[in-house]
């Protein structure tokens, strides 16, 4: 399980990465993903997930994932997108 601690991103207790804003970080510093309250996009700007009723939609793999499961997956106090950000990003 990934868990989210203050900003940092935890997984096994090791650090894999971290917010600042809407925006999230791998370990090393580099910009992975911007989310907003309901899409997650590349750091080119693509939209890769987004958020409809009680659904994430992953637009890579063309899948969707209810958000209470997702939620299951990463522990801590941010927001649905984040949280989806995270999973593809880091997960």
């Amino acid at each position: 399980m990934i868990q989210v601690i203050n900003n940092d991103i935890k997984r096994d207790g090791i650090k894999i990465g971290y917010i600042d804003g809407d925006h999230l970080f791998d370990h090393n510093g580099k910009k992975l993903a911007y989310f907003s309250s309901t899409e997650v996009l590349d750091e080119s700007g693509k939209r890769i997930a987004h958020i409809e009723g009680e659904y994430v939609y992953f637009s890579k793999s063309n899948t969707k994932t209810r958000i209470e499961d997702n939620n299951k997956l990463v522990a801590g106090i941010v927001s649905d997108s984040c949280r989806a950000a995270i999973r593809l990003m880091l997960g």
